[in-house]
C-alpha cells in the first residue's frame, strides 16, 4: 500500500478533481433499420441533485454504428435555476443528420456536480430507403 486511507463513496469528487462521468444510449432505428431520419432536435430533461446547479452537460451523438465518429450537440448548463430543466438541442447543419441508427452520448467532466437525466425525446423526420 500506499499509506494513505481513501473515503470510498462519500462527495462528488475524486479526492478534488473532476470526475469524467458519462453514458452513451444503445442504438434506436425506431422500429425501421431500412428508413433514413433526418434529425432535427433533441430534447432532454435534466435534474441537478438537490443543492448542486453547477453541472455542465456535454451532449454528442452517433450515427449508423459507427462509435469512432462523434457528433457535438451542445453543451447544457444547469446553474440557471435548482429542480428539473428542460433543453432543446438542434441538430447542427454541419454535423451528419440523415441515419439508419442514432445513440446519444452524455455527460460531464465537473466537481461536485451529480445529476440525472430523467428523458430523452427526439424529434426526425422519415426519409426512403437507401
Amino acid at each position: 500500500g500506499n499509506g494513505y486511507v481513501y473515503n470510498l463513496f462519500s462527495g462528488h469528487s475524486f479526492d478534488g478533481r473532476a470526475i469524467n462521468s458519462y453514458a452513451t444510449t444503445k442504438d434506436y432505428d425506431f422500429g425501421s433499420i431500412e428508413r433514413d431520419k433526418f434529425l432535427s432536435r433533441l430534447y432532454a430533461t435534466i435534474e441537478p441533485l438537490a443543492g448542486y446547479t453547477n453541472a455542465t452537460l456535454d451532449f454528442d451523438y452517433y450515427t449508423d454504428g459507427d462509435d469512432s465518429t462523434e457528433y457535438s450537440l451542445g453543451t447544457v448548463t444547469l446553474n440557471e435555476t435548482s429542480g428539473i430543466q428542460n433543453a432543446k438541442l438542434p441538430f447542427p447543419i454541419t454535423n451528419q443528420r440523415r441515419c439508419k441508427m442514432i445513440s446519444i452520448k452524455f455527460g460531464n467532466n465537473s466537481t461536485d456536480a451529480p445529476f440525472t437525466v430523467r428523458s430523452l425525446g427526439l424529434k426526425f423526420n422519415w426519409g426512403g430507403e437507401r
